[in-house]
């Protein structure tokens, strides 16, 4: 979707609606058409590594935005860079009127 000018991913997550600016903060790469998928939390442990990863350690209750330029994931919910808190996607306000979806624009 295009507004003023801008190209903007818009994601649905359960019963809610995100929207965020087509460019990802790292490189400029075209975030919205990367792959949203279960967040991973790795983490470390004592002991043998676990080759099963696939069933589990992926979330269902957060997801992530996958930048396809260079893997950098941000969180649906907030745009915010899984690994650097100074990159975040740009935010649009989604507003659910009935059975249409409208972003909310500022300034």
């Amino acid at each position: 979707m295009e507004v003023n000018g801008k190209r903007v991913g818009v994601y649905r997550f359960g019963a809610k609606y995100f929207a965020y600016e087509n460019q990802c903060p790292h490189e400029g790469g075209p975030v919205a058409e990367g792959k949203v998928v279960g967040h991973y939390e790795c983490k470390l442990s004592e002991g043998p590594v676990k080759r099963d990863i696939a069933s589990e350690g992926f979330s269902e209750e957060s997801m992530d935005i996958v930048c396809p330029w260079h893997g950098i994931q941000f969180d649906l919910q907030t745009g915010e860079c899984r690994g650097s808190q100074r990159l975040k996607l740009t935010p649009y306000e989604v507003v659910q009127d009935g059975e249409m979806i409208k972003l909310k624009l500022y300034g």
